[in-house]
Formats: C-alpha cells, structure tokens, sequence
C-alpha cells in the first residue's frame, strides 16, 4: 500500500513579530491622527494594506492583518509545536485534547491535484482516506479499515478519519485467497510505469513552511503493508517542491512452514498471527506491537500517550508541556535492549516483547529524481496549473515485476534428514549400509535362533 504524508506546515511562526507590528501601527495611528476626517483616509489606506496582505503570495503577509488576539495565535503556535519542534516549550498555556483535534481540521488543505491508477484518472478523495499520524493528518492509499486494524477499545476521536472499504478475499498469512478481481486491498493487475499510481501534488506558496520540516521540503511517501500503520518519521521516501520521482517497488514475502509450529518462539524467533495477542490491535506485526509498546510505556512515564499512538478513551495526549517527557520516554524506547541498565525493566512494565511476524511483506524501491515538466501535459490539465502561486510535484509508483520473490522459513534438520545424514556419514566412513544392518540383525537373532532350535532337535 501506499502512504502519503506532505511536509508543508499549514501556519507561520513569525507570531510575535506580526503581532508587535500590528501594535505599532495602531499606537502611531492613535497618537498622530486625531481628526476624523485624518483617521478615515488611515483607515482608508489600512483597508487597502489588508486587503493586500490578505491576496499577496509573500510568505507570512496574511498574519500581519489577522484579528486574532494574542492568546490566540500563541495557543495555535502551541498546538503546532506538538507535531513540529520549532517553539519553546515553555508555555503556559494549557490546551485540551479537543483543542488540538480541532486545530488539525481547521489547518487542512488540500495537497492532491490529480490522481491516475492503472491509466484510469480517478478522483482523490476515492483513493486516499486521512489518517492521524505523529506528524499530523497524512493519506494513506489502500490501507484496511480501522475497524480492521483497531479492535473495539481503541479510541476514535476522529469519526471521518480512516475509512476504508471491507477487507475482500485477502488476508496478511496467506494474501489473496482467489483469483478474483475484485479485491480489498486492491490489486496491482499489471505493472510497468502504464499502469503506475500517478500523482500530481500541489501546494500554495505560502503555505510552505521551513522551519518545521529543517532541511527537507515537499512530501514524505512511505511504503508498507495494508495492516500496519506507517512509520513516516523514520521510513519514506522524500518527493521534493517542483521535482518528478519514480519509485519502482519490489515486494519481498517471507513465510515460514507451517512445520515450524512445533518449536518454541524463543527458538524460532517469530510469531505466528494467531501465537500473540494486541491489546489494541486486531493483527500481529512487530510494527504494531512496538507502537502499542511504546504507548504503554509512554503512558506510564508521562501519564499521557502521543498524537499517533493507540489509547483508550479517557486517555490524555501528551500536548506541548509533555513534549520533553514524551521525547525522554521515546528516547528510552528506542535503545529496547534488556542487557541495557536503562532499559532493564521495559518489558516488566509493558509486557514488550515483539519478534517478527512469521509471515510478512516488506517493500524495496528504486527511486529516480528530476525536475517536474508539464510541458507534454494534457493541454486542458496543464491550462489549469497556476505556477505563479503554486509549486507542483509528481509522483509515480509501480511494481518492477509482475512475479514476487518469495523466502521461505523452515527447520533446518527435521527428523527425516537426521536420519538420512546419520545414515549417510556411517556408511561413508565404515562401509555400512541397510545390508549390513540386515546383515547385523541375522547374525545376531535369526541365526542363533536356529542354531538353537537345530540342536534341540
């Protein structure tokens, strides 16, 4: 499946500095022009400077004529700072859960311009569902239902979040169960960059935004199984402003034998789907379970649990006072090593212990990058573009092949092959063999047997 995440942060920082000027401004208004008729041409020029501000593309202008008071833009930059790491966390403001769901609407856009699959054009909304993730409200394409990944006690605080349609002759051990077509998750029926997941983005100028994203700007792809929730911070691929990226993806299987049951998970060192239960989760993957960990142990150490991480309802998030006990807590996580003193006691406190999945699909990509041209566009889709206050990227995604490669877990030495090389290495080095075992066992039942009986008689 796919996963789309854009790097574009959809408000400013230069809160303080806005808000300075806009008092100077009105000081200097108030103490120079006492005469009605003085202060109706100000206000006159002061409509045409908001009205400028409002419609310019200069990045940040907008937030200089912003009603807003102060408590208000330093309670967003707040909220903002609990995904991107640009404000000190010194606030005292205090936010609720509430707050923050609400600040993630309100500060959506829309980042698809155009979408193809298999050579169809389809509309966006159809193809990707939004998901909440530690960077904010990402789109994810052919991801399973969150009834589907999530059991029943998992919160829910976002109703139109992570919808997807009902899981269809597929399952993570064993994949498509038919040859149908259709399917959920949906099939890749042919490969080749024809049939790709072609993606124009598009984002306004100045909505972009540096300081969060450091040195990286665009979009952020991460490629994983329909049944794990992505970790973008730490997998993906990044589609830079104004770029063109192909990304060809390998699939890689591994499955293990079902003759390995037998053996016990330390000596194997997997688990099979139905072998360990979630609390959170309905199916098994070490992705899933160090996430389900880790809000665990979060919750322990800071009485609250990330954006992104599965809770209970009642469960606090950890807004942005918790930021520095939230990043000790992952910082502590991260090391999961029992022979570490630090991290001793890690699996005690959460019941931590996630092998790999038993049977699992992992992705490899190729990736090339170059400069985005529209100029061989469809002529109706390009005369839609507006270069002079949008950056646009693509993105095309396909499989290499239409085959899989497939790795197979099984014993080493079952029964069967002990005896054969047993077997094997005694009659290469004394000469024995199944006659001579026959031969051995004549000589040592049947012929005193009848040398008995023969003197008897």
């Amino acid at each position: 499946m796919y996963y789309f995440r854009s790097k574009i942060v959809f408000f400013q920082v230069n809160i303080y500095f806005s808000v300075r000027f806009i008092f100077e401004v009105e000081i200097y208004i108030m103490e120079k022009n006492r005469k009605d008729k003085k202060r109706k041409k100000i206000k006159s020029v002061k409509g045409y400077i908001k009205e400028y501000c409002n419609h310019t593309s200069i990045h940040g202008f907008k937030y200089l004529v912003e009603e807003r008071t102060i408590i208000e833009r330093e309670k967003k930059v707040n909220l903002a700072s609990t995904i991107c790491d640009f404000y000190p966390n010194n606030s005292t403001d205090v936010a609720d859960d509430n707050d923050f769901y609400d600040f993630l609407l309100k500060s959506r856009v829309d980042i698809f311009y155009y979408c193809q699959y298999q050579g169809i054009e389809i509309n966006c909304t159809q193809l990707f569902t939004p998901i909440l993730t530690e960077e904010g409200i990402c789109y994810s394409f052919n991801i399973l239902d969150r009834n589907d990944i999530f059991r029943n006690i998992t919160d829910n605080p976002l109703k139109d979040f992570h919808k997807s349609p009902k899981t269809e002759n597929w399952n993570m051990e064993n994949g498509y169960s038919t040859k149908a077509v259709k399917t959920y998750p949906q099939r890749a029926l042919r490969t080749g960059a024809k049939n790709a997941l072609y993606l124009i983005f598009k984002v306004h100028i100045s909505n972009k935004e540096f300081e969060c994203a450091q040195d990286e700007s665009g979009y952020r792809v991460t490629v994983h199984s329909p049944s794990n929730l992505p970790d973008v911070a730490d997998n993906h691929i990044s589609v830079p402003l104004s770029n063109r990226v192909l990304a060809v993806i390998t699939p890689r299987i591994i499955q293990t034998s079902s003759s390995v049951r037998r053996f016990q998970v330390t000596a194997r060192d997997c688990y099979f789907e139905s072998e360990k239960k979630l609390k959170f989760f309905h199916k098994y993957s070490q992705q899933n379970c160090l996430l389900e960990c880790k809000s665990n142990y979060t919750l322990i150490q800071c009485g609250c649990v990330g954006i992104h991480m599965p809770k209970e309802q009642g469960t606090p998030l950890c807004l942005l006072q918790e930021q520095y006990c939230i990043e000790r807590a992952e910082d502590l996580f991260s090391l999961n090593n029992e022979d570490l003193e630090v991290t001793e006691g890690l699996h005690k406190q959460t019941g931590c212990n996630c092998k790999p999945a038993c049977n699992e699909i992992t992705y490899d990509s190729e990736l090339s990058y170059n400069t985005a041209f529209f100029d061989i566009m469809n002529k109706s889709l390009k005369a839609e573009l507006d270069f002079e206050h949008h950056q646009y990227s693509t993105l095309l995604l396909y499989f290499k092949k239409s085959n899989v490669e497939t790795k197979e877990r099984r014993e080493l030495y079952g029964f069967s092959d002990l005896i054969s090389n047993f077997g094997g290495l005694i009659g290469l080095f004394t000469g024995f063999s199944i006659l001579s075992l026959i031969e051995m066992i004549y000589f040592l039942t049947l012929r005193p047997l009848g040398d008995l009986f023969g003197t008897l008689k």
